[in-house]
């Protein structure tokens, strides 16, 4: 049998660099996601938050009578349809005084 040969030597790292080590050195603690950055904060003009200041205050005013507008409207129209309805009732039960509504 022959003999064995030496395996060939590694070189030496220099002098001035430290050993290092093939597995990374876990952490001392944990690391946690950055906080997310604050909202951005808008600054209104003063003519803009006057305006609408103006007009939040004149809805104010104007929202109720707009809607007795509407309510009053509302119960004409009703009282239109009722007597139309009953028109209609004369007209197809054979009375012509009123006529067709259309």
């Amino acid at each position: 049998m022959p003999p064995r040969r030496q395996p060939a030597l590694l070189p030496l790292p220099p002098n001035d660099s430290a050993p290092r080590s093939l597995t990374p050195t876990p952490p001392d603690s944990p690391t946690q996601p950055p906080p997310p950055p604050p909202p951005p904060v808008y600054q209104l003009d003063p003519a803009t938050i006057a305006l609408a200041t103006l007009l939040t205050s004149q809805l104010r005013d104007v929202i109720p009578k707009m809607m007795n507008m509407v309510n009053s409207n509302n119960s004409e129209i009703s009282q239109l349809v009722t007597e139309k309805q009953g028109g209609l009732r004369a007209y197809a039960g054979g009375a012509t005084a009123q006529g067709p509504i259309f």
